[in-house]
């Protein structure tokens, strides 16, 4: 994940000697960025690890990298763990079931961990909402993360979070949470990505052409239900401002892109809807597809 590639060289001036864990990517169907792996200082061993082929488990209703390469993680962790003299686990990922071995391997190994927290792990978000407003199989996810959380958090040594609510939902969801350093930590930027971007612009250019006279109002990042208010806001004030004044405002044009977490091409929009019902479909372009990490750079 982003936070630990963009941590690798400050790991080494603290004196962390850091190793990677992580999944092939030849086991995911997430788009992938490859030149990603430029950025990763030589000197620090990455090991790969398979993962369950999709085609077998989805036979099952089962097609979470997290669960399809665990048993892959607890072996190769099990080996390196006894090979080598680690003073810390650190778990830096969303693929939240993957947390579960900390524990086991704190019990059999003695080695303390930490989980950071890009997004919540167990949420109630969408108890209260409609069925049709729902993540796909969410009462299944939904009660396997309510599960296996818990086993994460009542061993954990420590908390990493981008925001701070997700510490304080922690904090009193779970005692022993409360008592365990914490901070947040949002992610930064990384002076080395815009060597890279620029590297690389003429092989991932912006994904937006100029067009005289037009103000680009760019978003890149997820779209979704939960983010329909706040969309709903901005879209409801822009359409007041065309009416007031279209001369001033009709230059704007708002792009929303990699707005799904679904495969290429199969992503539903989630905020084009919002401006259609607005009348204002000729200022917004939505693109669910996600793009590359060092494209976003040279698109912003």
């Amino acid at each position: 994940m982003q936070r630990i590639r963009m941590s690798l060289p400050y790991f080494h001036e603290f004196g962390w000697r850091p190793e990677i864990l992580t999944v092939d990517l030849r086991y995911t169907d997430m788009a992938v960025d490859p030149l990603l792996n430029e950025s990763v200082p030589a000197d620090v061993p990455v090991h790969y690890v398979k993962a369950l082929s999709k085609k077998l488990t989805s036979k099952l209703g089962l097609g979470s990298l997290a669960i399809r390469s665990l048993p892959y993680l607890r072996r190769k962790g099990n080996q390196l763990l006894k090979e080598k003299q680690f003073d810390l686990v650190y778990f830096s990922t969303t693929q939240f079931p993957v947390c579960i071995l900390g524990q086991q391997w704190k019990k059999h190994y003695g080695v303390p961990y930490v989980i950071d927290m890009q997004d919540p792990w167990r949420s109630d978000y969408y108890l209260d909402k409609p069925k049709d407003e729902r993540p796909p199989k969410f009462w299944f996810s939904y009660h396997l993360d309510k599960f296996l959380e818990p086993l994460a958090m009542n061993n954990v040594g420590g908390l990493l979070a981008v925001s701070q609510p997700y510490l304080a939902t922690l904090a009193e969801r779970y005692a022993h949470c409360a008592k365990v350093p914490k901070r947040t930590i949002p992610f930064g930027a990384f002076a080395n990505d815009f060597g890279i971007a620029n590297k690389h612009l003429t092989q991932q250019p912006s994904v937006l052409h100029k067009k005289e006279g037009r103000v680009n109002v760019v978003y890149i990042g997820r779209g979704g239900r939960d983010m329909q208010d706040a969309i709903s806001f901005l879209f409801e004030s822009f359409r007041g401002c065309l009416d007031t004044d279209p001369k001033l405002f009709s230059c704007l044009h708002f792009h929303f892109i990699g707005t799904s977490y679904a495969a290429a091409g199969k992503g539903i929009a989630t905020v084009q809807p919002l401006a259609d019902a607005l009348g204002i479909s000729n200022y917004v372009t939505e693109i669910t597809d996600r793009i590359p990490f060092y494209q976003t750079l040279n698109t912003l």
